[in-house]
């Protein structure tokens, strides 16, 4: 099994999950909240990933918003405006407003690349309609599928 892993149990692997990662050699994992509770105790546990010598990435949910999922946020790290921000500018000028997602994308980078977390669950490229769940709530650049995919490409411009 080579695939990217979830569930790591806290801030630090346990014996049966180092052991898990020798075996499985997982090409990375994802960081949920329960595995940070602040950058020393995070930053060992993605070095310790170490022991599976192919795991590559160390993945995380990092979008802004109230709302939304933030596995890294304050007040550790800053927070950011939801992706619906983003949107509300594109409306008024599209260029501050792909300006805007690019530099949001960069900060973010900037903040988890210290902690060794190389992957990030961004950019969100949701599109919400009348049926769609609420949880997608302000984190959705637009309704406009046009627009999504000039945010979303600014943002993963900006991300790495």
């Amino acid at each position: 099994m080579r695939a990217f892993i979830t569930g790591l149990a806290g801030p630090a692997l346990t014996d049966e999950e180092r052991g898990f990662l020798r075996e499985a050699q997982p090409w990375g994992f994802i960081l949920f909240k329960r595995n940070v509770t602040d950058a020393a105790a995070l930053r060992r546990l993605i070095d310790e990933r170490a022991g599976s010598r192919r795991a590559r990435g160390a993945g995380i949910d990092r979008p802004g918003g109230a709302g939304c999922v933030q596995r890294v946020g304050p007040p550790l790290w800053p927070a950011y405006p939801p992706g619906a921000a983003y949107g509300a500018l594109f409306e008024r000028n599209r260029d501050t407003g792909l300006a805007a997602a690019r530099l949001g994308a960069r900060l973010i980078a900037a903040d988890l690349a210290p902690l060794g977390i190389d992957v990030d669950c961004l950019p969100i490229a949701d599109v919400p309609d009348g049926g769609a769940n609420p949880a997608i709530g302000n984190r959705a650049y637009s309704t406009e599928p046009g627009t999504v995919a000039a945010i979303g490409a600014a943002v993963a411009s900006g991300s790495g």
